[in-house]
């Protein structure tokens, strides 16, 4: 496509929040692309670290790099930001400040754009521990070149954002049309930190007229973070997105099986949590039973449990359990499964330790 194709300018919007460790070889990867017609707009979140200073040095050598910083606001008020202050450019995409794209990123996803009109071209994500990579789950539908209309997108992969994996639910792995993310520019973030990406996607996807799949990898997803840490906001950040949902539904008037799948995820994340405050948060038996107690109130959850308490669900047990108020038998269960859990670790650990010796 020549100098035509290259007039297409690219932002690529990368929200940093104490990235020190990894946010140089973010940056350093998008410097590398192959296609040039780019500007990288960093939002930085408020971060008390060295991040500030990294950016600054990439934005005194290289004039398509751009720093904008903000209290901290959390992850999806710094994306939105980005979005916000996104002038100019026809298309945009996103990058974690832990993450790195291919060098032919945009190359590729821009081609699939410009040559079929795409509002959204979405790739895969190779997930990796340093240089290590690991096999990634891919959904059926992303392991094949595909074009898709709206009505397919409507029928088979908008459920995405309704708890069935049809369709990668983060923003980055791709790219969108301008006009497309600045529909929600001015729109009020419902999440701190978890499901930020959902939240964009379950608003946007609606008005995608044509979207195009590529089944190669070319976003690298760094595992780690997170995972490992109490996260205070993950019931708090998940319930609004479970809102979101039902807002969604009622709005678009999606059939039923939209509201079981959101019912089971909903109650999924619930018992994720009640592990997490347990485990990780370490709450003693008393304060986790105020918060079952306190998540059990809440007006989804209710409605939840009564549309769940008669279908097939694969957490029955715990199901009925929080159905019926009985939180000494959940704490117990609860605990008595993170025994198991760790009695577990440690058999696989002495194996590890008895084969070294031998």
């Amino acid at each position: 496509m020549g100098r035509k194709f290259m007039e297409h300018r690219v932002n690529i919007i990368v929200a940093a929040y104490n990235a020190e460790h990894t946010i140089n070889r973010s940056l350093k990867s998008i410097q590398k692309q192959t296609y040039k017609n780019w500007k990288c707009i960093i939002v930085n979140d408020g971060s008390t670290d060295k991040s500030l200073e990294i950016c600054e040095k990439f934005v005194q050598k290289d004039s398509r790099f751009i720093v904008i910083s903000q209290e901290n606001q959390g992850a999806a008020k710094a994306k939105l930001r980005g979005i916000k202050e996104s002038k100019d450019c026809e298309y945009i995409c996103f990058c974690d400040a832990d993450d790195k794209l291919d060098k032919k990123y945009l190359d590729k996803l821009l081609l699939e754009a410009v040559k079929n009109n795409a509002d959204l071209v979405v790739s895969n994500v190779k997930k990796m521990l340093g240089a290590i990579k690991f096999n990634t789950f891919i959904p059926e539908c992303c392991k094949r070149y595909g074009i898709y209309e709206h009505e397919q997108i409507m029928k088979n992969l908008y459920i995405s954002y309704f708890g069935i994996t049809n369709l990668p639910g983060y923003l980055p792995g791709k790219l969108y049309k301008t006009e497309l993310l600045k529909l929600i520019q001015n729109k009020e973030a419902v999440v701190r930190f978890m499901a930020d990406d959902l939240c964009i996607n379950i608003q946007i996807i609606p008005n995608v007229k044509k979207m195009v799949i590529v089944p190669e990898q070319y976003y690298y997803y760094r595992i780690g973070g997170g995972t490992s840490k109490f996260m205070p906001t993950f019931m708090q950040d998940y319930y609004a997105y479970h809102q979101l949902q039902c807002e969604m539904i009622e709005k678009y008037d999606l059939e039923y099986k939209f509201t079981q799948y959101s019912d089971i995820e909903i109650i999924n994340v619930a018992w994720s949590w009640f592990n997490m405050c347990a485990g990780i948060g370490k709450y003693t038996d008393q304060k986790l039973k105020v918060e079952m107690k306190r998540i059990r109130e809440l007006p989804l959850i209710n409605l939840a449990l009564i549309n769940l308490i008669d279908k097939e669900y694969d957490k029955k047990q715990f199901l009925n359990n929080f159905f019926n108020k009985d939180y000494d038998t959940m704490i117990r269960k609860l605990r008595e499964e993170m025994y198991r859990r760790e009695s577990g670790i440690k058999v696989k650990l002495k194996k590890k330790i008895m084969k070294i010796i031998k």
